[in-house]
């Protein structure tokens, strides 16, 4: 009878398993699983762009705007200032191009510099104001401002 309790159990416990071994998901090599085996001592950690914040040993995306670098289950972090996260599942966040910033944290996209503003650089929080004699020859979204033509 025993052994019949033992093999009912571990019927049950397979959805379980399989679900476990879902993308994102690594587990350690002591507890690795492969197909339809059963991890006893099952110890897995979400891989980078995954993370695992209710503990339902679930692995989710990190949201847009949002990136995880490491494996763990610990959470995924807003992309800082000048950075985005256009798509889920990240494990980095891509700089603004020049001509565009992100101003605060957790964005998916950046926004283009209003005309008469440019950013030079990439990964701008803000853009700056073309100075006086100069000009934004692109019109909004320029990475530099050029000097005006002298009247004649």
């Amino acid at each position: 009878m025993n052994a019949f309790v033992f093999l009912v159990a571990l019927l049950a416990a397979l959805p379980y398993f399989a679900r476990s071994q879902t993308v994102g998901f690594s587990c350690s090599p002591e507890n690795t699983c492969s197909g339809m085996e059963v991890c006893v001592s099952f110890s897995c950690t979400c891989s980078a762009g995954y993370h695992d914040t209710d503990g339902d040993r679930t692995c989710d995306e990190c949201a847009t705007g949002k990136y995880k670098s490491s494996t763990g289950t610990g959470a995924c972090t807003n992309c800082e200032k000048g950075k985005i996260a256009a798509t889920i599942g990240l494990s980095t966040c891509s700089d603004c191009s020049p001509g565009t910033y992100a101003s605060t944290v957790g964005l998916s996209t950046c926004t283009s510099c209003s005309p008469g503003t440019v950013t030079a650089s990439s990964g701008s929080s803000s853009c700056t104001s073309c100075l006086a004699g100069t000009y934004d020859a692109a019109n909004g979204g320029g990475s530099n401002c050029d000097n005006c033509l002298a009247a004649k």
